[in-house]
């Protein structure tokens, strides 16, 4: 009997428990299984029953299938996140009168008295942090520029929040935290290499900067030599540093303060240093916009510069005039032509100069004009396109050279080495270069004797 009574309980489970138990129940079971027990099994009612659920008007079985009401629900989050802009916190009843009612948010083109409020709730859903549409949906939110980057809507208790969302797309909740924009840190990518080398090129133009003010501080040394001992790199640096210590003082950032102050020193390299870019119009003053109107259309100030100013607002650099608006405008390029600045390469009669780093090393190299250039009198003509070391060529090359140029005007350099003759032709070009630039319109079209650190070179193409 007992053996019986089991398999009847476990035939009782069986039934109760099946996948369509509840479907059938009351319709396939004998009647009498639903009142009593018999000899086929014990009376059993579904583990599962149907819930009640709401049943849309037959009139409105196509509004699902035609993906109105899909729509609907992505018409109520546009309202909900816009209703949040204007209010970050909100009860259920408080948001959903809001929503269906009129002229509460501006440009919808249906009328929201007809939601439903099943759609609401799924939009709601949709917008919760317990939602698989979180992703999808705070990002559509942020990109239409409704919840504002950064935020999502959460649910405490009885009131939903605009909230902050913290790292991986979590809230961030904390007393008022809705009425505080988000600070949470984002992660920032940065090239490890490009770090090094940036670090390096400020520690290495500081240490540069340290010797040479103690190469040039005083009047023994030539100031025209830094053209030769140092490359575009450190020009360019001390350039900016020398701007921006101008424009901003004291306010300046990183070495540009210190360089302004070292200016001021009596004697100092740099105070030379700002007289030789100025004779040698490398650096650009507020003056030369004022003689040039044309160029101050360009220029970002607030009161155009008058004539005569001689405060460093910008330098010449390869392709164009670099020119700093101070902290607001920050560095910004305008056209060289602008300034009546030309590439001049209608070169002088007699050799041109300039100096190239190999390895950094700097080597002072002549050669003859474009015009006079010819393939037929030289064995290698790349070397004659390119010029040829100073200290290299023959000695009476050097001295045919010094003689046109009359550059040996030292009673030392007569008949001494290589390397005093070549420091004075090199002297003598520069000397040339900085009296061709003075001259009205020189930078524009005057005659070429030397190629600074910020020219470029010619592309020479020979003829025979």
């Amino acid at each position: 009997m007992a053996a019986y009574t089991l398999t009847q309980e476990v035939e009782k489970a069986v039934r109760r428990y099946a996948v369509d138990a509840f479907i059938n129940y009351g319709r396939m079971e004998a009647a009498e299984l639903l009142t009593g027990a018999n000899i086929d099994a014990v009376p059993y009612s579904p583990a599962v029953s149907l819930a009640e659920v709401f049943q849309r008007p037959e009139n409105t079985a196509t509004f699902e299938a035609y993906g109105h009401g899909s729509r609907e629900v992505h018409t109520i989050k546009a309202a909900v996140t816009a209703l949040f802009e204007t209010q970050p916190v909100w009860t259920y009843a408080d948001l959903w009168s809001a929503v269906r009612t009129a002229g509460q948010v501006k440009g919808l083109a249906v009328n929201p008295s007809s939601f439903s409020e099943e759609s609401f709730a799924l939009a709601l859903d949709g917008l919760g942090l317990h939602s698989p549409f979180l992703t999808r949906e705070a990002e559509a939110a942020s990109q239409a520029g409704n919840l504002g980057a950064g935020f999502l809507i959460s649910r405490v208790q009885d009131f939903f929040i605009r909230t902050p969302a913290g790292p991986g797309g979590q809230p961030t909740l904390d007393i008022e935290s809705y009425v505080r924009d988000d600070t949470s840190l984002s992660s920032v990518r940065i090239k490890v290499a490009d770090y090094v080398r940036n670090a390096r090129a400020e520690q290495n133009f500081i240490v540069r900067l340290e010797g040479f003010e103690a190469s040039f501080k005083g009047s023994k040394t030539p100031i025209e030599d830094v053209f030769l001992f140092y490359d575009a790199d450190f020009h360019y640096a001390l350039l900016r540093a020398i701007v921006e210590g101008h424009a901003l003082q004291k306010e300046a950032p990183g070495v540009a303060a210190d360089v302004y102050a070292l200016m001021a020193t009596p004697g100092s390299a740099l105070g030379r240093a700002v007289a030789l870019y100025t004779r040698f119009k490398v650096l650009v003053l507020g003056g030369d916009f004022a003689e040039t109107p044309a160029a101050l259309r360009y220029l970002r100030a607030a009161r155009a510069p008058q004539p005569g100013n001689k405060t460093p607002i910008g330098y010449v650099a390869a392709d164009s005039v670099r020119v700093f608006g101070g902290e607001a405008e920050g560095w910004y390029d305008i056209p060289r032509k602008a300034l009546s600045i030309g590439s001049r390469y209608n070169e002088n009669d007699i050799a041109v100069g300039y100096v190239e780093f190999r390895g950094g090393h700097p080597r002072f190299k002549v050669r003859a004009p474009i015009h006079e250039l010819s393939a037929s009198n030289v064995r290698d003509v790349r070397s004659l396109a390119r010029g040829a070391e100073c200290k290299t060529r023959p000695r009476s090359e050097q001295e045919v050279l010094a003689s046109r140029l009359e550059a040996l005007k030292k009673k030392s350099s007569q008949g001494g080495r290589s390397m005093d003759i070549c420091a004075e032709v090199r002297a003598n070009l520069l000397e040339r270069e900085e009296a061709s630039r003075q001259k009205k319109l020189g930078m524009l079209g005057g005659t070429r004797w030397f190629y600074l650190f910020n020219d470029r070179l010619p592309t020479v193409t020979l003829g025979r």
